[in-house]
C-alpha cells in the first residue's frame, strides 16, 4: 500500500507539472484514439472526457461508461436527481455454453492434477455474467459510475428452493470510481477507484471481456493534441502486513499523429511482496519485474497492421529475470463493404533454457486477453513459444461475420513448459529431448446480431496434437464449442 501512495503522488504531480501554461496552449483539440482494427477485442479502451452534459435517450453506452463502444450496453434512461446533472442506468446480461474435450491437457500425477484422475476426461459447463450499472454526471467535470456484476456457473451453487444456507457468491461490485477532469484548469484528469484497464492490442493489459478483469486503482491522464500519457497505480491482492501487498504500476504513451495510425511505449511494473514465488535455485521470495515495450499499429480501408515487442526485467523468486517477446500481424481488406479480409501473424515468447541456473527467462504476458489471441482453446500462451495463424473473415449480410483462424504451435524451448492461455503449466520435459512441434488449431466462428442490443455468437476449436504433445503423454485430438447470448439493455 505505501508503493501505491508513493504512485498515486507522482499520478497528482505530473499532472500539475504538465499542466502549466505552455503545455496547455498546445491544447486546443480532445484527442481521438486511432480506428480500431477489424479484428480486435471487442473490450473497453480508454476514451477523451464526456462533452455532452446530457445523452440523448436513444443513445447506448459502454459498460465503462465511455463513450467509444456503444454496442455493448444501451441505457434504461436518463432521470434527473439533485445535484446530478444527469443519470443514466444500464446493464448486460450474458450466458455461454462451453463443452471442452479433453478439458485439459495436463497429465494426471503433475502439476496438481491427482494421479488418480481420469486422463482426458471431456468436460461442460453453462456460464452466466450479469452486469448492472450507473453512471452519474455530478457537474461539468466531475463524474461517478458503479457497476455491479454476478459471475456464476449453473448448477455451482444451490437454487433458492434447495438451499440451505446463505449463497456465498452472489452480487459484486466490478466497477466503481470517480472521474475528476481537467484539473488545474488543464486537459489532466484522474480516475479512483476500482475500474477497468486496456492498453494498445490488450495483449499484456486487458479486461479480459471473455470472463471479467479489473483493477483497484487511481490513474492520471495528460491529452495532448497528438498524444496522451496514463500512469497507473493498483492494489492486485492486498498483503498481510507493510510491503506485503501485490502492486501493478505502469505508465503508456500513445502517439496519434493522425486517425489510421498510433505509436505507443510504455513499462509496466508488477511488485509482489508476498514471498510467494519459488526460485530455481529453491526457497520462496518476491517478484519484481518490469515490461518495457513499443507498439505500432496502423489501419486503412484496404490493409491494417501492428507490431509489438517487449523486453522483461527484474527478479521472480530470487532469480534474475531476462526474457522478451515480440508479435507481428497484418492482413489486407479486399472488400471493406463485406468486411473481406485475408489476414496473418506471428507471435513469439522466450522460453527457460535452464530451469538450475537461477536466470529466469520466460516471458510472463501479465494481464492479457490470451484467450483472443493464441486460439479460442485456450491452451498456448505468448509465453515460451511461437504462434504462425493465418485468418480470413467476411460478412456475408450485414448482421452475420463468418471467421476462419489455422494456428500453429512451437515450444522455445523444451525444457520449459508448455503453458495454457492462464499461464498454468500443462506439461514439462525436465530432459528436453521432446520435439518441439506442439500441434495446430482451427478455430471457426460465426457472430449475428439477431437485434439492435443482441448478438449470438458460436464457435468450435479443433486441435490437432503434434509431436511434443505425443512425446509427453496421451495425444487425443481436441474439441472446444462455445455457444454466447449477449443482451445489452
Amino acid at each position: 500500500m505505501r508503493a501505491m501512495l508513493w504512485t498515486a503522488a507522482i499520478v497528482i504531480g505530473f499532472g500539475g507539472v504538465w499542466g502549466s501554461p505552455r503545455a496547455a496552449a498546445a491544447q486546443e483539440e480532445p484527442v481521438e484514439a486511432a480506428a480500431p482494427q477489424e479484428d480486435a477485442p471487442e473490450t473497453p479502451v480508454e476514451t477523451a472526457p464526456i462533452e455532452s452534459p446530457v445523452r440523448p435517450v436513444e443513445s447506448s453506452r459502454h459498460q465503462d461508461g465511455n463513450d467509444e463502444h456503444e454496442d455493448d450496453e444501451a441505457p434504461l434512461s436518463n432521470v434527473r436527481a439533485p445535484n446530478v446533472e444527469w443519470l443514466e442506468f444500464g446493464g448486460q446480461f450474458r450466458t455461454q455454453f462451453e463443452y471442452r474435450d479433453p478439458a485439459s491437457y495436463v497429465v494426471p500425477g503433475t502439476f496438481g492434477l491427482s494421479p488418480l484422475a481420469r486422463g482426458n476426461a471431456d468436460d461442460d459447463a453453462v456460464l452466466m455474467r450479469t452486469r448492472l450499472h450507473a453512471n452519474a454526471q455530478i457537474e461539468e467535470n466531475l463524474r461517478v459510475f458503479v457497476q455491479l456484476q454476478d459471475f456464476r456457473f449453473w448448477g455451482a451453487e444451490a437454487p433458492p428452493a434447495l438451499a440451505t444456507s446463505v449463497d456465498d457468491e452472489g452480487v459484486d461490485i466490478h466497477q466503481a470510481f470517480v472521474e475528476i477532469e481537467n484539473l488545474f484548469d488543464r486537459p489532466f484528469g484522474l480516475k479512483i477507484g476500482r475500474q477497468e484497464l486496456s492498453y494498445g492490442d490488450q495483449r499484456l493489459v486487458s479486461p479480459l471481456d471473455w470472463r471479467f478483469r479489473a483493477f483497484d486503482a487511481i490513474k492520471g491522464r495528460y491529452e495532448g493534441r497528438e498524444w496522451w500519457i496514463d500512469v497507473f497505480a493498483s492494489n492486485v491482492l492486498e498483503g498481510s502486513s507493510t510491503g506485503r501487498d501485490r502492486m501493478f504500476n505502469g505508465a503508456y504513451v500513445s502517439i496519434q499523429p493522425d486517425d489510421e495510425g498510433e505509436l505507443d511505449f510504455y513499462l509496466f511494473q508488477r511488485l509482489f511482496g508476498d514471498r510467494t514465488f519459488a526460485g530455481e535455485t529453491g526457497g520462496l521470495s518476491d517478484l519484481e519485474d518490469y515490461t518495457l515495450g513499443v507498439r505500432y499499429a496502423r489501419k486503412t480501408s484496404t490493409y491494417d497492421v501492428s507490431a509489438e515487442a517487449d523486453y522483461q526485467f527484474g527478479t521472480r523468486g530470487g532469480d534474475r529475470v531476462e526474457a522478451y517477446a515480440y508479435a507481428i500481424k497484418g492482413g489486407v481488406i479486399l472488400d471493406e463493404s463485406k468486411k473481406l479480409r485475408l489476414g496473418a501473424g506471428w507471435d513469439f515468447a522466450t522460453g527457460d533454457d535452464d530451469p538450475t541456473d537461477g536466470r529466469s527467462g520466460t516471458f510472463v504476458p501479465l494481464f492479457p486477453f490470451g484467450h483472443y489471441f493464441q486460439g479460442f482453446y485456450d491452451i498456448f500462451s505468448w509465453s515460451n513459444g511461437h504462434d504462425l495463424y493465418f485468418s480470413g473473415g467476411f460478412s456475408p449480410i450485414e448482421e452475420l461475420h463468418l471467421q476462419l483462424d489455422w494456428h500453429n504451435f512451437w515450444l522455445d524451448d523444451t525444457q520449459d513448459a508448455w503453458y495454457s492461455a492462464t499461464g498454468a503449466p500443462l506439461r514439462r520435459d525436465p530432459t528436453g529431448k521432446s520435439r518441439h512441434y506442439v500441434g495446430s488449431e482451427f478455430d471457426l466462428h460465426a457472430r449475428w446480431s439477431i437485434r439492435e442490443q443482441m448478438q449470438l455468437w458460436f464457435g468450435y476449436s479443433f486441435f490437432q496434437p503434434g509431436t511434443y504433445v505425443r512425446d509427453t503423454g496421451s495425444a487425443p485430438v481436441g474439441n472446444f464449442l462455445f455457444a454466447q447470448l449477449t443482451v445489452n439493455f
